[in-house]
């Protein structure tokens, strides 16, 4: 466990740390970081965290492309970006972060 703080809303927390990870803020669905071998080894499989519970996981598809998983959201998606720059990394954030967005809305429509 290593402790993070969101830039953006200041919060702080503790996080697992593994080889490949994403961290997402657990109090505004905000991207706070990732940790990841880009340009020493492979870069999945990588597990995306909101706070500590593991929300996401990014794999291999057919060894060339990569696949984002999340039981929490229910999503089997083919992602289309690459290893470049850790482009993957972006669009796997933007749709868990989307998905953490909508969750809390849903939430919030049903108090």
């Amino acid at each position: 466990m290593h402790q993070l703080e969101c830039k953006k809303c200041g919060y702080s927390y503790s996080a697992p740390t593994t080889a490949n990870e994403i961290y997402i803020c657990p109090k505004c669905n905000s991207y706070v970081g990732c940790l990841c071998d880009y340009g020493f080894g492979p870069i999945v499989p990588c597990i995306i965290y909101h706070g500590e519970k593991e929300v996401a996981r990014i794999d291999y598809r057919n060894y060339t492309k990569y696949q984002l998983k999340s039981d929490a959201f229910g999503l089997d998606i083919a992602l289309t970006k690459g290893y470049k720059n850790l482009e993957v990394y972006d669009e796997a954030t933007k749709i868990i972060t989307d998905a953490l967005k909508e969750k809390s809305h849903e939430q919030m429509r049903e108090c």
